[in-house]
C-alpha cells in the first residue's frame, strides 16, 4: 500500500496513567483536521468500517509513525508497537483490547509519541470513513481539539 491511497488523521493521547488499554479513534460526526479536510464517521461509516474489519478478520496493527504502509519507503518497518480490536460505542469508533508491545509502552512512558493517527479510505464526496487500515503512534497531530483519552494521575 502506498501512501497517496490512504488518509491520516490524528488523535490526542495524555500517557500520564500509563498506555491505554482502549481509546476513541474518531467521534460521531465530523472531525476536523489541519489536512484541508473533515473526517466524517457516522453510522454508515461505522457499518463499513466494522464491515471491512470483519471480513479482514485480524487485530488492527498499531505501527510507528504509518511507517509499515510504504515498504519502498527508506525508513520502512514493518513492526509492531501494538494491536488492538474494533467497537462502536455511542456512534463513536473505539481501538479495545490494546496489547502493547514494549517498545510500544516505552515509547508511550518516555512521551517521544503522545498522539495516533488512523490510517483509512473516506468516501471523497461526503468525507465519510469507509475503511481503517492501521492506526499509528505520532508525534504530530492533525486533528483538532483533541481531548486527552487517558486522565493524568493527580499530583
Amino acid at each position: 500500500m502506498k501512501p497517496r491511497d490512504v488518509q491520516t488523521t490524528t488523535l490526542s493521547v495524555d500517557f500520564g496513567a500509563g498506555a491505554p488499554s482502549e481509546f476513541c479513534i474518531w467521534h460521531f460526526g465530523a472531525n476536523t483536521t489541519r489536512n484541508g479536510y473533515d473526517v466524517v464517521f457516522d453510522s454508515v461509516s461505522a457499518r463499513a468500517v466494522m464491515a471491512a474489519y470483519k471480513e479482514h478478520g485480524v487485530d488492527v496493527m498499531i505501527d510507528l509513525e504509518h511507517l509499515s504502509l510504504d515498504d519502498s519507503a527508506p525508513n520502512y518497518d514493518p513492526d509492531a508497537r501494538a494491536w488492538c480490536k474494533l467497537e462502536v460505542r455511542n456512534g463513536e469508533l473505539w481501538a479495545v483490547d490494546v496489547r502493547w508491545t514494549p517498545d510500544g509502552e516505552a515509547r508511550l512512558k518516555q512521551k517521544r509519541q503522545r498522539y495516533f493517527s488512523p490510517t483509512f479510505r473516506r468516501d471523497p464526496k461526503s468525507g465519510r470513513v469507509i475503511e481503517l487500515f492501521n492506526i499509528a503512534l505520532c508525534a504530530m497531530p492533525a486533528t483538532d481539539h483533541l481531548t486527552p483519552l487517558v486522565a493524568a494521575k493527580a499530583k
